[in-house]
């Protein structure tokens, strides 16, 4: 084979805490905006002092805005020390044992049929909440080429409808590979996907995209275009969805054979 497609789907769930609550996810984006933008007038602060002792020109006004700077941060660092502490486990039933679950009914579609024009890796990452550790490891431990290579990840698809994402990011935006939108664009209608962007919460394959690695993630989203229960009590398996895990793992593998048919050739 001259492609490698590499499926993943991270096998363990995160933490409900106020941060995560769902009226606060659509939030989340302007607050990371709103301390880099504190950290950036901070840095311009010192600066302006800097060039102000150095001409005698100094303002007045560059250490209260400073302080108005700083009284945020320090504001985000308390609720990040007292959080953790009053966080609790959830079920993750959606995110993302759904996910797991659709990567084991594509394993046992693989074995009945298997791919001959690519080389397919299915893997199950932990540490996803732990700064994507999984992934990390996976990237740092084997051998896999920017150029030839793709990662398709599977998350949150046992609610709301399903969706594979073209971008990605809370801050930096990140665009899935043109060539996997395509494959997905040619299965979506049987499979009553849609294609949609998502700024408000990380994925798994984030980390991954940032590096340069080629990849799309599939996941189902709400009608706020968010992951329905993600991290949050609700996530219990009373909300999963079975049909909608199969057409998600179904979905991937439509994906994954558009991918592998130009090797075939």
């Amino acid at each position: 084979p001259t492609r490698l497609i590499v499926i993943t789907a991270h096998y363990d769930s995160g933490r409900a805490s106020s941060l995560t609550d769902p009226a606060m996810l659509p939030w989340l984006r302007p607050l990371h905006w709103g301390l880099l933008a504190c950290m950036a007038l901070i840095v311009a602060t010192c600066g302006a002092d800097a060039i102000g002792s150095l001409t005698g020109t100094e303002s007045a006004y560059t250490q209260p805005l400073r302080w108005c700077a700083v009284a945020p941060l320090l504001l985000a660092a308390f609720a990040l020390f007292r959080i953790p502490p009053n966080s609790a486990d959830v079920r993750g039933a959606n995110n993302n044992a759904s996910g797991v679950a659709a990567l084991l009914r594509l394993a046992e579609r693989l074995a009945a049929k298997p791919v001959d024009g690519a080389d397919v890796w299915l893997v199950a990452t932990g540490s996803n909440e732990s700064w994507m550790g999984g992934a990390h490891h996976l990237m740092s431990t084997h051998r896999i080429p920017k150029t030839n290579a793709c990662v398709l990840n599977i998350e949150s698809v046992g609610a709301g409808s399903l969706h594979y994402l073209t971008g990605e990011g809370m801050l930096q935006y990140l665009p899935c590979d043109q060539e996997m939108i395509e494959a997905a664009n040619a299965a979506a209608r049987t499979h009553k996907a849609t294609p949609a962007e998502l700024r408000s919460v990380p994925t798994g394959l984030h980390g991954l995209l940032a590096r340069g690695y080629r990849g799309m993630t599939i996941m189902g989203l709400n009608e706020e275009g968010l992951p329905p229960h993600w991290n949050w009590h609700t996530d219990r398996i009373s909300e999963v969805d079975e049909p909608a895990v199969a057409n998600a793992a179904d979905f991937a593998e439509a994906i994954l054979r558009t991918l592998a048919t130009p090797a075939q050739g």
